[in-house]
């Protein structure tokens, strides 16, 4: 069974930051080592497989780097940063660390850091955003928590008794107040956020505050008939009654929608969820259905679909109600749509978004039966009967049914890698770099958790397995007579 539309596509809007991190900066691979006995070592090494960083027995924290830094925890799990030399740019006293040395960030004058307090040292967790190379605090307010800074602006939880989020401009300091439980940066001008009940109240009950309501539709209820505790939402106090939302509502979810930079409340606030504009559409869900706003924060595509896709390539995935085809190609609810709303791709019964152009699909021709593969945004094949995953800097995981495996093919279908991992999906990062999963033991000597592709399709990590001779059980097939006899 393949994932989710919507799962899928969230994994692949979060690798495109990434592309972008790593333009122009190097990439180091964090490694591990397990050997007899649980001694663990840790080391690093660059995309070429180079051994830059030895193994040690540090415990080094992440899996990959742009900049020279490493995030370490010693033997009280506190967490500090060193350099690739084992000198200490932060000493380790903190509950965690993050850095932050992305083009945005460079771009304000980091490299920076993010740390946050032990909570045993206070009676919260203070983050602070410090800059690498001077070690001076950026922002003039406390803060509980911190998204990586950005520009216009970007969301921050300062100290405040409603223990809520506002948003911090390039000059550290607040731009909007914290006022939202939720917040997401901005993207073409919106910004994802989630009101509180206050915050509701104020916006669209004046004077008459909101009430609490459990939802019981479709609610467990105990051997008594009484409903257990579960969903529930808000309501304006004078509306008994909330117009029919279907399925299951998390209060936490609900009263959500867009601000514009201004902090105004620029779309509805009756949205379960909603989701970080792309391609000029923000998709928006009520309840159960689907829909979608535009960059002023208008629903200018109805709450309707089952299922839908954030924008991609002009174009998103909906679902809606099912047709079972009459030629035995299972249910053909799959559908894409421009930004208007309609309809100019239809009749499939399965889909991925598009990714750089092309777009794994499932759907029936009416003369050679079920076909999948990927096609363009003009619906025209580009690859057949390949299929396995989006593309990212050029390349996809694709599955070989000749080989019984999975291979990296380039956009116009080629094999890339010559050997195939019969079990596990590699997953693509940035920098043509895939990570892919060990199942335990395959080796006396030592164990490794997982394993990197490069961009040119070559194994990295660990770095016996680019001998083609090495015994690896099964997991990777290399191609007929690689090994001498």
């Amino acid at each position: 069974m393949r994932q989710s539309h919507g799962t899928l596509f969230l994994i692949l809007l979060a690798l495109a930051p990434c592309l972008e991190v790593a333009c122009g900066a190097h990439t180091y691979i964090t490694i591990h080592e397990t050997h007899d006995g649980g001694e663990s070592l840790s080391g690093v090494i660059d995309s070429d497989g180079t051994l830059v960083v030895p193994l040690g027995k540090r415990k080094i924290l992440g899996r990959l780097y742009h900049g020279e830094y490493l995030i370490v925890s010693d033997e009280r799990d506190s967490r500090g940063i060193l350099d690739f030399d084992d000198n200490w740019i932060v000493e380790p006293h903190f509950e965690e660390i993050e850095i932050y040395e992305s083009p945005d960030s460079i771009k304000l004058g980091g490299p920076f850091y993010l740390s946050v307090a032990h909570s045993s040292d206070t009676a919260q967790n203070p983050s602070e955003i410090r800059s690498l190379e001077t070690g001076l605090r950026m922002h003039k307010v406390d803060l509980l928590g911190c998204d990586e800074p950005k520009a216009p602006l970007f969301p921050v939880k300062p100290a405040n008794p409603g223990d809520t989020y506002g948003y911090m401009n390039t000059q550290w300091e607040m731009e909007i107040p914290p006022q939202f439980v939720t917040a997401s940066y901005f993207y073409e001008g919106l910004a994802a956020v989630q009101l509180t009940p206050q915050g509701y109240t104020d916006a669209f009950c004046p004077g008459e505050g909101v009430s609490m309501v459990e939802y019981d539709k479709d609610r467990p209820r105990d051997e008594d008939g009484r409903i257990l505790p579960g969903d529930s939402y808000y309501v304006c106090s004078d509306r008994p009654h909330w117009p029919e939302l279907g399925g299951s509502v998390y209060w936490q979810e609900f009263a959500s929608g867009y601000i514009d930079m201004q902090g105004n409340l620029v779309s509805q606030f009756d949205y379960t969820e909603v989701y970080d504009l792309s391609n000029g559409r923000g998709l928006v869900r009520r309840g159960d259905r689907f829909g979608y706003v535009d960059e002023t924060g208008r629903e200018v595509i109805p709450v309707q679909y089952t299922d839908a896709t954030r924008f991609s390539n002009g174009l998103a995935i909906i679902r809606g109600e099912q047709r079972l085809d009459p030629e035995g190609g299972g249910y053909l609810d799959t559908m894409f749509i421009d930004t208007q709303g309609q309809v100019v791709l239809s009749d499939l019964s399965n889909a991925e978004p598009f990714s750089e152009g092309l777009a794994w699909v499932s759907r029936v021709e009416p003369k050679d039966g079920a076909q999948e593969g990927y096609i363009n945004t003009k619906g025209e094949w580009v690859i057949k009967e390949l299929g396995n995953g989006p593309f990212v800097g050029g390349f996809a995981w694709a599955y070989d049914e000749s080989r019984k495996g999975v291979g990296l093919i380039d956009k116009m279908g080629n094999w890339v890698t010559p050997y195939r991992f019969p079990a596990y999906t590699p997953t693509p990062y940035f920098d043509g770099l895939s990570v892919f999963d060990i199942p335990g033991n395959f080796s006396i000597h030592r164990t490794y958790d997982y394993g990197w592709v490069n961009a040119e399709g070559k194994i990295i990590w660990p770095p016996n397995w680019n001998d083609p001779c090495y015994d690896t059980e099964g997991l990777v097939l290399w191609p007929e007579g690689s090994c001498p006899e």
